[in-house]
C-alpha cells in the first residue's frame, strides 16, 4: 500500500499543528539507557547556533570530539515528556554546503509544531552510518544507538521508548536512517527519507565514496544495504501503518528513490510517498513534508 501526499495540497498543512506525537505526562523516574562505557559528554558554554543547546563527546565509537545539536520547543512544560527526531547528516560536521539540518527545522518552526526535541550529531568521517568490524573508532551505527540515544533521554524529558523516537535521513543519511529503522524496529517509532541513495556500490564508488571506511567489506555492508534488509527483515513490518515516509522529486531521474518504492512495494510494506519540486540539500523545502509522514495523522 501506497499513500499519496500531494504537495499542492500541502500548502500550510501543519498550520495550527499543537500536537502531532504521543507527548507523555509522567511523574515516575524513567531510567534512561546508560552512555557507553569510556564516554564523555560537555555541555558547550557557546554554541555555534545560539538557538540550540550543543554538546561535545568523545567516544569510543568515533575519532575525536564530536559534536552533537539539540534543538527545543520554545517552552518545556513541567512533566511533560516529549518525542524526539533525529535528523541525521549527510557530511562529516553538521553545518555544510548541503545546508544545516537543524536551522531550516527552526526556520519552519517545525520544533514547536510538533511539540518535539530535535536532534543532530556529528561524525568524524563521512557518513554512510555503519560499523566497520576492521576499525573500532568506525562505529556509526553504534555511536547513534549506545551515545547519542542515551545522552538525550539522560539530560532531557524525553519520552524513552519507540512510540517517542523518529529519524529522518537525506541522501547518504537516508541510508544510515533506513538501516538504523529496519535493523532497531523496536527503538524508533518511524523514518522519513529524502532522495535516498540505494543498491551495491561500483568499485569506484567503494573506494572513492566512503563506503570503504565505513563499512570496512562488502559483507558487512550488505547488512545495511537497503533491498537485503527490505528482502531479509521486511515481513515485520507489513499489516502495519505506514511508517516509512518517502521523499523525493526535483529536475532528473530519481532512480533510487523509484527502485526504493518498488521494492517495499514488493514486499507489501505499507509506505507514504511525497513527490515535489526539490534538489538535493537540506533547504528546499521537503523538510515539513517528512515531519508530516512522521505525524500522518496531523495533515490538517
Amino acid at each position: 500500500m501506497i499513500e499519496m501526499i500531494n504537495t499542492n495540497l500541502f500548502i500550510n498543512a501543519t498550520r495550527g499543528c499543537k500536537l502531532a506525537f504521543v507527548c507523555l505526562f509522567i511523574t515516575l523516574s524513567i531510567n534512561a539507557q546508560s552512555l557507553s562505557q569510556g564516554t564523555l559528554c560537555q555541555k558547550d558554554k557557546a554554541p555555534d547556533s545560539t538557538f540550540l543547546d550543543s554538546w561535545t563527546v568523545t567516544s569510543p565509537y568515533q575519532e575525536g570530539e564530536n559534536k552533537v545539536e539539540v534543538l527545543l520547543p520554545n517552552r518545556l512544560e513541567k512533566g511533560k515528556r516529549y518525542p524526539v527526531v533525529y535528523i541525521l547528516p549527510v557530511n562529516e560536521g553538521i553545518k555544510t554546503t548541503y545546508g544545516h539540518p537543524l536551522s531550516e527545522a527552526r526556520k519552519n518552526n517545525l520544533q514547536n509544531k510538533y511539540q518535539c526535541i530535535i536532534v543532530c550529531p556529528a561524525f568524524t568521517i563521512l557518513p554512510w552510518y555503519g560499523n566497520n568490524p576492521n576499525k573500532p573508532t568506525v562505529r556509526q551505527n553504534q555511536y547513534v544507538i549506545d551515545v547519542v540515544l542515551p545522552l538525550i533521554d539522560k539530560e532531557y524529558p524525553t519520552i524513552t521508548d519507540s512510540t517517542g523516537r523518529y529519524l529522518v535521513g537525506f541522501s547518504k543519511s537516508a541510508l544510515g536512517a533506513f538501516s538504523l529503522f529496519f535493523n532497531y524496529p523496536q527503538t524508533f517509532n518511524r523514518v522519513a527519507i529524502f532522495d535516498n541513495y540505494f543498491g551495491k556500490p561500483s568499485e569506484e564508488q567503494w573506494t572513492k565514496w566512503g563506503f570503504a571506511d565505513c563499512y570496512g567489506t562488502r559483507a558487512n555492508f550488505d547488512t545495511y544495504d537497503m533491498p537485503d534488509l527490505i528482502r531479509i527483515k521486511g515481513q515485520y513490518f507489513q499489516n502495519q501503518p505506514p511508517r516509512i515516509s518517502i521523499i523525493y522529486g526535483g529536475p532528473g531521474l530519481r532512480i533510487g528513490v523509484e527502485e526504493l518504492i518498488l521494492n517495499l512495494q514488493n514486499k507489501n510494506i505499507p509506505i507514504t510517498v511525497t513527490r515535489g519540486d526539490f534538489a538535493h540539500t537540506w533547504k528546499t523545502g521537503w523538510m515539513p513534508y517528512a515531519f508530516v509522514g512522521l505525524a500522518p495523522d496531523r495533515r490538517e
